[in-house]
């Protein structure tokens, strides 16, 4: 019996050494997760739209005088809007974020990142006229194109994050793979509208309104141990956002609608983010 409890009690002991030098490692590997145990990582980069219209297509005809989409008309119109992705009509966005980190296990990290993103809109393709005459008093001939811009974009937002670390043959060195789910708000986004030839024909139309949406995606990343409590990292993998909060109040008058131009905003992009681990 005295023989069996020594027997337990050195079991014990083994198991318990084991667990402390497990987190021992873990607590000076800073590309690795401790268990019960908090880091930050501050993050930027951008990220590529692969998907999603922004501007979807629609066209009204119209004979007369009214407005079409808040604007002043005269004549007979047919005005087409071609769809547009989120990279037609923007720059490549900032992105900035910081992770809060908690370690499940020495593999497993549980993260909420709140982040910010910001884009310049640049001048796009926002359709044609066909036929003749005025729109907010500018004449205009037989198919006559003419020129958008948003303004700029920015978006802030609350994401949770689990990542799943993996060792490999360099100590140093953890890819990882994890999932993410989230909430982003948008500022308003306004329309401004020209000819080609860079003649003002209106500013400042509301195009979708301040709102949330989600967003969710799967990451794949690393990250290098660069010093005794510090990792550099690099994250990319796919993400998904939900449509925007569309405003009709521009798009609707006596001259008849351009339905469902911004009924859009979603969005697939591929992330490329850098990070910096700090372990506490």
């Amino acid at each position: 019996m005295r023989l069996q409890t020594l027997r337990a009690a050195l079991l014990g002991s083994a198991i318990s050494i084991t667990a402390a030098q497990a987190l021992a490692a873990s607590a000076g590997v800073p590309s690795l997760p401790t268990a019960g145990e908090f880091s930050l990582t501050p993050s930027g980069g951008t990220d590529f739209t692969i998907g999603g219209d922004f501007v979807k297509s629609g066209s009204v005809t119209y004979g007369g005088a009214g407005t079409i989409g808040g604007l002043a008309v005269t004549g007979t119109f047919t005005v087409s809007a071609p769809s547009q992705t989120f990279s037609n009509v923007y720059s490549n966005p900032v992105d900035l974020g910081i992770s809060a980190n908690y370690g499940l296990s020495n593999y497993d990290e549980l993260s909420l990142t709140p982040h910010w993103r910001h884009a310049d809109g640049k001048t796009f393709n926002a359709g044609s006229v066909s036929a003749a005459g005025t729109i907010n008093g500018v004449a205009f001939a037989a198919s006559a194109p003419f020129n958008g811009q948003f303004s700029n974009y920015n978006e802030y937002g609350l994401d949770a994050n689990y990542k799943r670390f993996f060792d490999t043959s360099y100590a140093s060195f953890h890819p990882y793979l994890g999932v993410v789910l989230g909430a982003v708000h948008n500022d308003a986004v306004k329309l401004d509208l020209s000819t080609t030839s860079g003649i003002q024909i209106a500013n400042g139309v509301p195009f979708y309104g301040s709102g949330w949406t989600w967003d969710t995606g799967l990451q794949v990343g690393f990250r290098y141990d660069v010093l005794a409590s510090t990792a550099v990292g690099l994250e990319t993998g796919i993400r998904y956002t939900g449509d925007l909060k569309s405003n009709h109040t521009a798009f609707q008058g006596d001259g008849g609608t351009i339905d469902g131009v911004n009924t859009g905003g979603s969005r697939w992009d591929i992330p490329v983010m850098l990070g910096v681990t700090v372990k506490f």
